[in-house]
């Protein structure tokens, strides 16, 4: 893995590289790769990298979970930081909106208990889900992912993942082509964090007219939620 991962040339080739040979080599039945600015930004990637999750459920992930993903917990972030690898049994007693997405999403979809590897890149940092129900992760394999995680961690920091977000570029450039001026403007509003009510207030306008162009605009850009579309917004501004 190691070898292939030094050989890659950039950061899409090795994102393409890293899932294909999780897969394989550990015999994971389902990788994701999502990439983002930040930490937080990464759960709310537009266009993840995919091996085994189906498109059913990538969209109840981004509609309904992406905020409440067991590696968005504090103590999930100060593992994977220091460590470069977590595992679900690492994380101790979930509060219940986290129970809830590995209740309703990983365990009724059969994709099992999850892990992940944590890595930064030169233009921001990505998370490795690995879950698969027929796997179960030993200590072996723990120090093993750590070792991999802290390897793969010093060749990631000269790549760039700039072909990753090619398409929510072209999302957001279409939303130039085929929104109204007063829908780009609320998009760009959105995309700077602003609420309904501060846009609203900005703008002029009911908060209720605010509510109307933003489901307009994930309508025309296939987001389906706030954070993807600030993600996608603050990726243009670069």
């Amino acid at each position: 893995m190691l070898e292939a991962a030094q050989d890659a040339a950039s950061g899409q080739q090795l994102k393409e590289t890293l899932t294909d040979s999780l897969a394989r080599e550990f015999g994971v039945r389902n990788v994701t790769f999502f990439f983002g600015q930040s930490y937080a930004d990464m759960f709310a990637d537009p266009s993840p990298f995919l091996i085994g999750i189906s498109d059913a459920t990538l969209r109840e992930y981004q509609q309904q979970w992406f905020d409440k993903d067991v590696f968005t917990l504090p103590r999930a972030r100060r593992l994977l930081s220091q460590h470069g690898f977590a595992a679900l049994d690492d994380l101790g007693e979930l509060p219940a909106p986290h129970r809830s997405y590995v209740e309703a999403l990983l365990q009724r979809g059969g994709i099992g208990p999850g892990s992940a590897l944590h890595l930064r890149f030169a233009d921001g940092e990505a998370i490795v889900g690995m879950f698969d129900e027929l796997r179960t992760w030993s200590t072996d394999d723990a120090v093993a992912m750590r070792l991999l995680a802290r390897h793969l961690r010093a060749g990631c920091r000269h790549l760039a993942i700039s072909d990753a977000d090619s398409d929510a570029d072209n999302a957001v450039s279409d939303v130039r082509a085929a929104l109204s001026p007063r829908q780009r403007e609320v998009a760009e509003l959105v995309g700077a964090g602003l609420t309904n009510a501060a846009i609203a207030e900005r703008l002029n306008i009911t908060e209720m007219t605010v509510k109307k162009y933003v489901s307009r605009i994930f309508a025309a850009t296939g987001m389906t939620n706030r954070s993807m579309l600030a993600a996608a917004m603050q990726h243009r501004r670069r």
